[in-house]
């Protein structure tokens, strides 16, 4: 109700898809480098100090050099984020205290419940955005939600590509009239 007529809500949500695809080994790999930050039950027990963010960053890109460490894939995967080169990022990464993902099947039910409908998926690059629609086109064809609105119709395309999204989902909506 607090969206006005013709209003647009951006909403922005972690992937459980996308984020499943790699976080699990990275945060085992954060748990290893600063095990006094983690909790017995491997929840998040404090946040890291910036001295302690820059030993993380500075072993993960060692190891993603390296290549030959147990959690070489899972340090190659960080360097290659824009958000672990920031100490704002690294924590959203991984040490974010509060991290909820959903799915965009999940995404679809919460926009009905509040009444509202998506009209537009987005990306966060251009690249990202003309693969990703290329692939949409290519799995459901031009006549079928032309628009590409369908969130069901994005997650089959996110299951089978568990990187499609990257870490977010980017929904726009509106109020059903």
């Amino acid at each position: 109700r607090a969206l006005r007529p013709g209003g647009v809500l951006q909403l922005a949500t972690y992937s459980s898809i996308g984020v499943a695809s790699w976080h699990g080994a990275a945060r085992a790999l954060a748990r290893r480098l600063l095990p006094s930050v983690f909790g017995d039950d491997g929840g998040l027990a404090r946040q890291p100090s910036s001295a302690e963010m820059r030993l993380v960053r500075e072993h993960v890109r060692r190891m993603s050099i390296e290549g030959t460490a147990l959690y070489s894939a899972a340090a190659a995967h960080l360097v290659q984020m824009t958000e672990f080169y920031s100490s704002t990022g690294l924590r959203d990464l991984l040490f974010h205290p509060c991290e909820t993902t959903f799915t965009l099947l999940e995404m679809e039910t919460l926009l009905a419940d509040a009444g509202l409908r998506p009209v537009g998926v987005y990306f966060r690059s251009l690249e990202a955005d003309s693969r990703a629609r290329t692939a949409f086109r290519s799995r459901f064809g031009d006549g079928i939600d032309p628009e590409q609105r369908e969130l069901s119709r994005w997650h089959e395309l996110e299951v089978a590509d568990p990187a499609l999204f990257g870490r977010m989902h980017v929904v726009f909506a509106q109020r059903v009239i």
